[in-house]
């Protein structure tokens, strides 16, 4: 978090400007900080819609805050 923090705090260059300092924030760099938890987010939303779905006994409302509670504490834990 502290390292897309200093990136954002550094104008990005403008075309005629030499990108030697290549210390910015940029779309392409800021999609590959999100792509891991944006893929496990997906997995988490396809995980709840087939527990709606399907009913399960296995499956039940409680289980699936427990699991998006878990979810949540890694992901924050990687972040």
């Amino acid at each position: 978090l502290a390292v897309l923090e200093s990136q954002a705090m550094n104008p990005i260059p403008l075309v005629s400007e030499s990108a030697s300092s290549s210390n910015y924030l940029s779309l392409r760099r800021l999609s590959v900080w999100f792509a891991e938890p944006m893929v496990k987010m997906r997995v988490m939303a396809v995980l709840v819609e087939k527990c709606k779905v399907l009913r399960l006994s296995i499956c039940t409302h409680s289980t699936v805050i427990r699991l998006f509670n878990e979810f949540m504490m890694n992901l924050l834990r990687c972040v």
